[in-house]
């Protein structure tokens, strides 16, 4: 039975059309942006291209002891991929605007991670809404009603040890 260990959720703010996550404290390999589709990863380092920029996404991060059981049904897309913590701590990662360091505590060592994202095409039909009826980003109900749905785009990484049950 897995057991969920250690979990977090952040707001993101894309940069240039994304964000994402890497080990604080490894060497990493260059990711190439102009191949990826929603997101691409290495061992250290994953790049997220968000379904749209205006309202900032949420990102969680799960810790578990095995494999978790699959549960979720509302998931739009996902993969499952290596990943080398060597510190212990995950920052999040902007394309031109650098990171925000010790963002996730888990402890150093190699993982899968199931990387899933959930209500994308509902929040960008929303930010097309958006972007439709206001002209001015200042106007206090353009603020309120992008406000209203901060997070729920959301991108739920769960870490587990590669030497559990797969």
């Amino acid at each position: 039975m897995s057991i969920l260990i250690n979990r977090t959720t952040r707001l993101v703010t894309p940069d240039h059309g994304l964000f994402g996550f890497c080990d604080e404290g490894g060497w990493l390999t260059e990711i190439r942006v102009s191949d990826i589709t929603w997101f691409a990863a290495n061992e250290g380092a994953v790049l997220i291209r968000p379904a749209q920029d205006l309202i900032e996404s949420g990102i969680q991060f799960e810790h578990w002891s095995d494999e978790p059981d699959p549960t979720d049904n509302e998931v739009e897309c996902e993969a499952t991929f290596p990943f080398h913590v060597t510190r212990g701590t995950i920052a999040l990662s902007f394309f031109a605007g650098g990171s925000e360091p010790d963002v996730f505590a888990i402890p150093p060592g190699r993982y899968q991670v199931h990387l899933s994202g959930h209500n994308l095409t509902r929040v960008a039909h929303i930010a097309d809404q958006l972007y439709q009826r206001y002209d001015d980003y200042d106007d206090p109900e353009f603020a309120s009603s992008r406000d209203a749905h901060l997070g729920e785009e959301l991108y739920i990484a769960r870490f587990w040890p590669l030497h559990a049950t797969s």
